[in-house]
C-alpha cells in the first residue's frame, strides 16, 4: 500500500492472515511479531495524528524497535 488510510489500516489489521505455529520456526514468528507491532503502531498513529505527523521515528518509537528494524522490514 502506496498511501495509508483509515480504512486500509482497519482492513489490513482484519485481514491479515497469519500461518500456524507449526509452520513457523522462531525466527519467522519473532518476523511475524516485529512486522505486526510496526503495522499497528503506524495505524495507530495515522489516526491519532494523520498523516503529515506520523514519522518513521514516531513509529519504530512506538513499536519499541530501532529505525533500522523498521527499514529492514519495509525497506523500500
Amino acid at each position: 500500500m502506496s498511501q495509508w488510510d483509515i480504512t486500509g489500516c482497519t482492513l489490513e489489521r482484519m485481514t491479515a492472515t497469519k500461518p500456524s505455529p507449526a509452520t513457523e520456526d522462531r525466527r519467522q514468528r519473532k518476523a511475524r511479531q516485529t512486522r505486526d507491532a510496526l503495522a499497528t503502531a503506524a495505524c495507530d498513529l495515522l489516526l491519532e495524528r494523520g498523516s503529515a505527523a506520523t514519522t518513521v521515528e514516531a513509529i519504530a518509537e512506538r513499536a519499541d524497535v530501532t529505525r533500522r528494524t523498521f527499514s529492514r522490514h519495509f525497506a523500500g
